[in-house]
């Protein structure tokens, strides 16, 4: 068998090619082959290349670990400061402690309440959600995302859409026939984006938020979940 030194060439391409060439299929269709099984929560589910993605982005979706809780209180504070700004005071924004928020998200991953994953880009995780059973008395059989967020750098990039997908394909594998969401009625950005995602507004569902003392409005959106028969 031919021998090529590191960073070296064979047949006109180097080894950094091949490699991204084996990681990175050409095309779409390709790319969704290239989709793998990741054992996880209660169940496998299936990661896929989106093509909202670059070329050379690989995604994978998989359950949060203690070890993600430095990262995923990163992104929940500057998540924050960038959703909320204009919503909250500026000096309430700035007093998020990513050192506080790793201390709660450790003691939440070490022994977890509710469901929680995150989406890698390049290994790099970048966004992260967390959802279980709905906790209104109204909705018994519903699921309930309770947290959704990404890196305010990959806003706009087609994560937070492959996020929603897969939690709602989790949920379905589940068979809960309804997932709700609650969101701060003056968060424009995030009711278009659930809107975008097939959510209805629930008529009447507005109810007071209280959090960095602060106290805001939230309303409720509702989705449909197909069933899977038999």
């Amino acid at each position: 068998m031919p021998t090529v030194a590191p960073g070296g060439t064979q047949h006109g391409r180097t080894n950094s090619q091949r490699r991204s060439e084996k990681l990175y299929p050409q095309t779409y269709a390709e790319r969704n082959a290239a989709g793998r099984w990741v054992a996880g929560l209660r169940r496998p589910f299936r990661i896929q290349h989106f093509a909202e993605l670059s070329y050379h982005s690989a995604m994978l979706i998989r359950p949060a670990t203690p070890l993600d809780a430095h990262r995923i209180a990163e992104i929940h504070v500057a998540s924050w400061r960038a959703a909320y700004r204009g919503l909250m005071a500026d000096a309430t924004l700035q007093n998020l402690s990513v050192e506080r928020r790793t201390q709660t998200w450790s003691q939440e991953l070490a022994k977890p309440t509710r469901d929680n994953v995150v989406i890698e880009v390049d290994g790099i995780v970048q966004g992260w959600a967390t959802f279980g059973p709905a906790r209104d008395a109204d909705v018994p059989t519903a699921a309930e995302v309770t947290g959704i967020y990404l890196d305010p750098a990959c806003y706009h990039k087609g994560l937070g859409k492959a996020l929603w997908l897969e939690i709602s394909r989790i949920l379905t594998a589940r068979q809960f026939p309804l997932l709700v969401v609650w969101v701060l009625a003056g968060n424009t950005s995030a009711r278009k984006f659930y809107e975008a995602m097939g959510g209805q507004l629930d008529a009447d569902s507005e109810k007071s938020w209280t959090g960095e003392g602060v106290v805001l409005m939230q309303v409720r959106y509702r989705f449909a979940l197909p069933s899977r028969g038999l």
